[in-house]
């Protein structure tokens, strides 16, 4: 009898406990708002709220609400209604305060008014329209992630290196080396961007594309591009550190770069 009763009592603290854990669950749930939802009051607020939520962001600067400022406004924003990506829309007045820091970040206040900068998640720039923009235009600013991988470091003066290889490619290992060996380089430490990116994923087709790159060949690659976003190489097989800096060099003397780069 006595050790059903402990059951039972337990149990009463057990079920206690679960309700009110459940709550103030229910509690916070309802007035915490959902992050997404979350209405932005700077342009700095905006950025960080789009990385956080994975949102595509467009930044409408304005000095005055003109007639090109409605007509980007009503563009942008049916092109978010239609658009199955996830966008998020800040508009923002060069003569507020609160936005001076971003908007000379990004070299808006010597800029034609209005215009809008589009924004990967990871705060990469991926377009700029002044004065009037398309839809077909902001469709174009939504870039397959590789891509915004790559530009983020480029804007900010980055060289990258992408580097094409998975399960069925040769010379990883190699190609791995290379790029390590020389991002180690004192003279180019935390300079240097290594990104990994699969040569077989369909995601990557654009890229892979863009390069040139003779899928038929089953060997890792190292696409070495510099600021703003020239190609200085795209280099397969047993690819070396003097490899790599042979095209560094190349650029420098402007000397037409590595193969099929800097042309």
């Amino acid at each position: 009898m006595n050790k059903s009763l402990r059951i039972i009592k337990n149990n009463g603290i057990a079920i206690s406990v679960a309700v009110l854990l459940v709550i103030s669950f229910l509690f916070f749930s309802y007035t915490l708002p959902a992050q997404e939802n979350i209405a932005p009051k700077t342009a700095a607020e905006a950025i960080s709220l789009a990385r956080n939520t994975g949102r595509y962001l467009f930044l409408l600067f304005y000095k005055d609400k003109d007639g090109s400022f409605n007509t980007m406004k009503g563009t942008i924003e049916e092109f978010e209604k239609e658009s199955s990506k996830k966008i998020m829309i800040y508009r923002a007045s060069t003569a507020n305060e609160q936005e001076k820091d971003v908007a000379t970040k990004y070299g808006i206040l010597k800029a034609p008014l209005p215009i809008v900068l589009s924004l990967a998640p990871n705060g990469a720039v991926t377009g700029g329209f002044p004065k009037e923009v398309s839809k077909q235009q902001l469709a174009g600013c939504l870039v397959p992630e590789l891509t915004t991988r790559i530009l983020k470091p480029l804007q900010e003066g980055k060289i990258v290196l992408v580097l094409l290889q998975n399960k069925n490619t040769k010379y990883n290992m190699e190609s791995a080396k290379a790029a390590g060996d020389f991002s180690d380089e004192p003279q180019l430490k935390g300079y240097v961007e290594i990104i990994m990116a699969d040569p077989g994923d369909a995601k990557n087709k654009e890229f892979i594309s863009q390069i040139k790159l003779d899928e038929n060949k089953n060997e890792a690659a190292v696409v070495f591009l510099v600021p703003p976003g020239t190609i200085a190489g795209v280099f397969s097989g047993k690819v070396t550190k003097e490899t790599l800096f042979g095209a560094l060099a190349a650029c420098s003397s402007g000397g037409g770069c590595g193969s099929g780069g800097c042309k």
